[in-house]
């Protein structure tokens, strides 16, 4: 589950709490807290992974594209095969939730009132 898919979850409230005050239960406020912490470090570790790696791509295969370099090594072709589609895949996916497959104007979540 993505991190603003549970705070959607959490805004539903629970029965200690009214759906306008889901802050009222404080064990439910405490549990996502609790779960958002590595969620979102794990989010972050994702991005941060694939940064580098475009970073890498950028240092140790573009120049190669020189026609005074040398051929590619398998390191380049490596990363030219591998970076495009992780960046990719990161760009596609949705600001507002995390989801895959759609980006932030055409959210379902952002759609039910969760933003």
């Amino acid at each position: 589950m993505t991190p603003l898919a549970m705070v959607q979850e959490w805004r539903k409230g629970c029965s200690c709490s009214s759906k306008e005050r889901p802050e009222e239960c404080l064990e439910c406020t405490r549990a996502l807290i609790d779960a958002l912490e590595p969620a979102l470090k794990k989010q972050l570790a994702e991005a941060q992974a694939t940064l580098a790696r475009a970073a890498r791509l950028f240092e140790e295969a573009l120049p190669k594209f020189n026609w005074g370099a040398s051929a590619l090594d398998a390191n380049a072709i490596q990363l030219l095969n591998e970076v495009p589609g992780e960046v990719r895949a990161a760009l596609k996916a949705c600001t507002l939730c995390g989801g895959e497959g759609h980006t932030a104007p055409n959210c379902p979540w952002a759609k039910e009132g969760g933003a």
